[in-house]
């Protein structure tokens, strides 16, 4: 079902890993049978999280969980809101300095 290459899929896997091991994310990809997935806890229930999408597409589309970028989306934010990164580490710094948001 993933929209992905084999050289994406052992990169996300890879990258799902290091996240996990690494920066206290867990793969949430169970969740997900499009797109390879990892969330950031904010609290112990699991209300407010980011979820980061991983790249799995050459073209970005938003409702096929197709992505060209590293997609965060932010249900807990006022607007729902949803941001775009070319390259993970910009996706990771924007997360981790908004793990205190409440």
């Amino acid at each position: 079902m993933f929209n992905e290459s084999s050289k994406i899929k052992k990169m996300n896997l890879e990258i799902i890993e290091d996240l996990v091991k690494y920066y206290n994310f867990e793969d949430i990809t169970f969740n997900n049978d499009l797109c390879r997935s990892v969330g950031f806890n904010l609290d112990k229930d699991w209300d407010k999280y980011f979820k980061l999408f991983l790249t799995n597409s050459n073209k970005n589309n938003y409702d096929n969980e197709q992505f060209n970028t590293y997609n965060i989306c932010c249900e807990f934010f006022p607007n729902d809101e949803c941001f775009d990164f070319k390259n993970l580490e910009d996706a990771i710094s924007f997360i981790i300095s908004n793990k205190y948001y409440k």
